[in-house]
């Protein structure tokens, strides 16, 4: 019975990672989006490559809560080594995720905080100011 619970709590957490992991890898996509939208466009592309790390990293959470409910879901009163294999798996699995998430936070945090401290005038797209004969430069007039 005590290891029914204990799979059950690795159930929960495995996909609130997958859930958190999910939640933050839109986030810097979205502000990736914004930024290539703007005169940062460098910027924009670096944390669009961040979110992909960090969707990559709710992969394998995710792969790491489908191997839990496996496991839940046999039984496993008596043990030999292909639930333990799996349960290796999910493991790794786990590291890989906290460790890609770790390196995905590690590239973006300075463009978040680059683009925290920046005024709105840096951030207006190079396209969208007026020529000298009062037409805009995207020709969409």
């Amino acid at each position: 019975m005590e290891s029914r619970e204990i799979f059950e709590l690795r159930q929960i957490t495995s996909i609130t990672l997958f859930v958190g992991l999910s939640v933050v890898g839109n986030f810097q996509m979205s502000l990736g989006r914004a930024l290539i939208k703007t005169s940062e466009q460098r910027l924009g592309f670096k944390a669009a490559q961040a979110a992909g790390l960090m969707l990559i990293a709710a992969l394998f959470s995710g792969v790491d809560a489908a191997v839990d409910v496996f496991l839940n879901a046999i039984n496993i009163e008596e043990k030999n080594l292909l639930i333990f294999l799996f349960f290796l798996g999910g493991w790794v699995c786990n590291v890989i995720a906290v460790l890609i998430a770790c390196i995905s936070l590690q590239r973006f945090l300075p463009l978040l905080q680059r683009f925290l401290q920046a005024s709105p005038d840096e951030l207006v797209p190079s396209w969208s100011s007026s020529s000298a004969d009062g037409k805009s430069k995207t020709g969409l007039e």
